[in-house]
């Protein structure tokens, strides 16, 4: 904030009374400025006290500086001398370099877990800065106190941010700061300030307005810590804020004491691109362009503010999680009254929650959207400037069709323009633009080459290209001639699906321009001819490229062709599998070697996919195509999602004694591998466990045909897999589309999805079983499904794994819609304009529906929530056990008369929890 006017321009011909406070309003004053102007009392807690404490970790650093010689006192401040500004003029007897710790340049908070009820927890940020000594200490006692008014290097300037804590009702806040070798200690109250070190263990004092205050002696470097309690049920709104506000600030570390360890937390954004204007980090917390404030625009980390409010700025609404890097507009008045401004920007209320929509903002951002709009713009150009043609389709694919993928800077970048106003050019031939296949290559012919099986025969596919977004540039082959039976089914065993690319006939074009009369249709003709041969010169950019195949190149081992009929022999032999037992099946057909997993980790505390083996499983290529039990599907290109897949499924998978009741006793295989490890494929023994005597016949499989298997494969057997309706791409398991258009997912991601949902589950709603059975019947039931389907730990970890990020966004992007969704008013007029609109913020398209949740879950989970509604803190403080030895009937009479006067008896339970009610008494 930073050479801040905070007075206004005035005129004035010398006549009125100049204004006051009103002595006896001097409270209600105090109230306003120190709590109630804060609409959003945590964040702003939180973002006050830990830029304070940047602040004084950058005035540190200016200090040394400046004291060393190394800088000028006018190289980061002004000097004003009027009453609003003369403290915050550079003060050189402030500091003293033997205490200024040069080393020492993060803020630390720590969030530490307390026990009872009230404020029980302990919010805590220390910073390392300057500390509070001398006039300084008067600023505790000061609304209004401020030494950042002069300079351009701090966030503050209005002086309340210091006071912020009093907003979360808290009574009081805790200042331990240590300044030049003295350490005062005080607790800060709405009215008044108690200094806590008394003069019998002081070793010293000062006066501060004519009172004497104590200090003791430290030879520590400065510090400040502010610290002050915390309802336990606001723990989760903390930690969401931290990792809300401040993704950007690379110098705050966040600790978790929870009374039994002390850990870092991780919530610092991955910066993805960063310039001037724009910075963009995979941080899922926003996305729509929203506003960072920084300190100058050649800061790399700033304050998270929010979105931007396009309809103040009557603008249409963009997306892309892109932050707008937007200073505090500085400015200062001349001795001639007028304001000379230091720096464009934005303007922010006395209480930074919001930006202030006021011209001077509103042209800065509309001029800062424009300049990111071009910056974005060349940005995606320059990723398509390719010589090689067939990368360079790749490449325009992936910006403007794909747009690339979700962790990467150009996808949320390219989303706040108009990618369909950008022609990509060929580097080489500026006259061939980016389009569809058959229009960019009028010459040439694009197919897509699939095998099949129809009619219970094995057969080839091939179909025109509409598009570049499906096409495998590695798998192109240019087509000089007729294809090859032998030779498409060679490709696709090796490579899968493939495409060829073919020069255009003319003949038929040109024997039809002789028999036609009419001289427009002729013309008409004659100009398609044109066209396609002049289109023949792009193949040879296609020849010079990388990743150019020639279809007749490619040579067919001589064996190949009796393998193949014995494969095709097989395909038809599959249908007649079905009225075969399992032993008959396995006796006729070869086997193939595929992969399943295990686990290697620990079973309660692995969450990530290093917890996973690959155990090879050899089944019959038959039973794989008959089986009746949903089998999820990929090759090694698909590991990660497999991988991701497997630990979702982790609490739903039978394990291990379950498959193979009775065989444990006494096996080496209980102490090799433990009885309780998930079985993520059943229809064959793992040949880990076959070598150690267990056979495919000890396996009992239909008890669990509701739960999918895991399975990853060659490629070149996939064109078998896939032909059973049951064996699906592992994609499906996390995106499916509805027969409306909508988004869905596999039943158990779906359970998944819900039992994250479910969150703190007190065990005191279980205690109130003997008031009414129902309260006990839901806290069982949602215990039981969290436990059945949910493992909390994924949620807390960040995974490093790309793939398996990206389809993590995708989930909690569902969820978000959804949980929108329920939200709106169903009887909304604009409800489904509102959906639609979240849609494109989320998905970029309009997506119809959402399902991810288990709905009759979802309904006791609100339930849950309605009842710990005000009465979880009490609730949570009383000793069930201990109360029920004492006096259990006096208790629950004094408890069921709580739970009336806060209309928890008067809850309407689902008719699913039918439980009959205990009567009053």
């Amino acid at each position: 904030m930073s050479i801040k006017t905070i007075d206004r321009n005035t005129i004035s011909d010398g006549r009125g009374l100049q204004k006051k406070i009103n002595k006896s309003a001097e409270k209600m004053v105090f109230d306003i400025l120190q709590a109630t102007q804060y609409s959003t009392p945590i964040p702003s807690t939180v973002r006050e006290l830990v830029t304070n404490a940047c602040d004084s970790q950058r005035e540190k650093e200016i200090a040394i500086e400046i004291l060393k010689g190394h800088k000028k006192v006018e190289d980061y401040y002004i000097t004003r001398n009027e009453d609003e500004y003369k403290d915050s003029n550079f003060k050189r007897d402030y500091y003293d370099l033997n205490y200024l710790d040069p080393f020492h340049n993060n803020v630390e908070i720590t969030y530490k877990y307390g026990e009872g009820s009230g404020y029980c927890d302990l919010f805590e940020v220390k910073d390392y800065g300057v500390g509070v000594g001398g006039d300084r200490l008067k600023g505790i006692l000061e609304l209004g106190y401020s030494t950042k008014r002069n300079t351009s290097e701090n966030f503050g300037a209005f002086g309340l941010g210091a006071k912020v804590a009093l907003s979360t009702n808290v009574p009081y806040y805790t200042i331990d700061t240590c300044h030049n070798g003295k350490r005062f200690l005080m607790n800060c109250l709405p009215y008044k300030t108690n200094f806590l070190i008394n003069k019998f263990e002081a070793d010293g004092s000062i006066d501060i307005a004519g009172e004497t205050v104590y200090y003791q002696s430290v030879d520590t470097p400065n510090t400040t810590t502010i610290s002050f309690g915390v309802k336990r049920h606001n723990r989760q709104r903390f930690i969401d804020t931290i990792q809300e506000q401040l993704v950007y600030l690379d110098n705050v570390n966040l600790t978790i004491d929870d009374g039994e360890h002390s850990r870092p937390y991780s919530f610092r954004a991955s910066i993805l691109y960063n310039s001037d204007n724009l910075i963009v980090s995979d941080s899922g917390w926003y996305a729509k362009p929203h506003i960072v404030i920084v300190k100058s625009k050649s800061s790399a980390t700033g304050i998270n503010y929010g979105h931007i409010d396009f309809r103040e700025l009557e603008m249409e609404q963009l997306y892309g999680s892109v932050g707008l890097k937007c200073p505090i507009r500085q400015s200062y008045k001349s001795e001639s009254g007028e304001e000379v401004v230091i720096q464009e920007g934005v303007d922010v209320t006395p209480s930074r929650e919001k930006v202030i929509w006021n011209e001077n903002t509103k042209k800065f951002i509309q001029e800062l959207i424009d300049k990111a709009a071009e910056e974005a713009t060349a940005l995606v150009e320059n990723q398509l400037v390719e010589k090689d043609f067939l990368l360079w389709i790749s490449k325009c694919r992936d910006v403007l069709v794909s747009s690339a993928t979700y962790s990467s800077a150009l996808y949320h970048i390219s989303r706040i323009i108009d990618t369909q106003k950008i022609a990509p050019k060929y580097t080489l031939n500026t006259s061939i633009h980016y389009k569809p296949p058959k229009i960019m290559l009028p010459g040439f012919n694009v197919r897509k080459v699939t095998s099949t099986i129809e009619d219970k025969k094995y057969s080839i596919k091939s179909e025109e290209v509409s598009s570049w977004g499906d096409v495998n540039l590695n798998n192109v082959y240019f087509l000089s001639g007729n294809r090859s039976r032998i030779k498409d089914y060679y490709i696709i065993e090796t490579e899968g699906v493939f495409y060829t690319i073919s020069t255009k006939s003319t003949d038929a074009l040109e024997e039809k321009l002789i028999q036609t009369v009419d001289p427009t249709e002729k013309k008409l003709i004659q100009s398609r001819i044109n066209k396609i041969k002049n289109n023949w010169g792009v193949l040879n950019y296609i020849k010079n490229s990388q990743l150019y195949n020639d279809y007749e190149e490619i040579e067919v081992p001589e064996d190949y062709e009796s393998k193949l009929k014995e494969k095709e022999l097989e395909v038809e032999n599959s249908e007649k599998f079905t009225n075969l037992s399992p032993a008959e099946r396995r006796k006729l057909q070869e086997r193939i070697v595929a992969f399943s997993l295990r686990f290697k980790g620990d079973y309660e505390y692995s969450h990530d996919l290093e917890s996973f083996v690959w155990d090879k499983v050899e089944p019959k290529l038959s039973d794989v195509m008959s089986s009746d039990t949903l089998t999820y599907y990929g090759t090694s290109d698909d590991k990660e999602a497999l991988l991701f897949a497997g630990l979702l499924m982790k609490n739903m998978t039978p394990i291990a004694r379950d498959v193979f009741p009775g065989t444990w006793v006494n096996s080496s295989v209980y102490r090799y591998s433990g009885t309780h490890y998930p079985m993520y494929y059943r229809d064959e023994t793992p040949t880990y466990l076959k070598e150690r005597g267990f056979d495919s016949s000890d396996i009992v499989v239909n008890k669990f045909k509701s739960v999918p298997q895991i399975l990853r494969v060659s490629s070149s057997n996939i064109k078998y897999i896939e032909s059973n309706d049951n064996c699906k791409h592992i994609n499906e398991f996390f995106l499916t589309l509805t027969d409306s258009g909508g988004y869905t997912m596999d039943p158990k991601l779906i359970r998944w999805c819900t039992g994250s949902q479910v969150g703190e589950l007190p065990t005191w709603i279980d205690g109130l079983r003997d008031i009414d059975p129902r309260f006990g019947e839901l806290y069982r039931t949602l215990h039981e499904y969290k436990h059945d389907h949910f493992h909390p730990q994924l949620s807390n970890s960040e995974t490093k794994d790309v793939i398996a990020k990206e389809l993590y966004d995708t989930m909690k992007r569902m969820i978000e819609f959804k949980k929108y969704e329920q939200s709106l008013d169903d009887d909304s007029e604009s409800k489904e304009e509102l959906l639609s609109k979240k849609s494109r913020e989320l998905f970029t398209l309009d997506i119809p529906e959402v399902e991810c949740f288990d709905n009759d879950i979802i309904e006791l989970i609100n339930l849950k929530n309605d009842i710990m509604e005000n009465i979880h803190p009490f609730m949570s403080a009383i000793n069930f056990s201990s109360v029920y030895r004492s006096d259990r009937d006096s208790f629950l009479q004094e408890l069921r008369s709580y739970l009336k006067l806060n209309g928890k008896l008067d809850i309407e339970f689902p008719e699913t929890l039918t439980t009959t009610k205990t009567e009053d008494k």
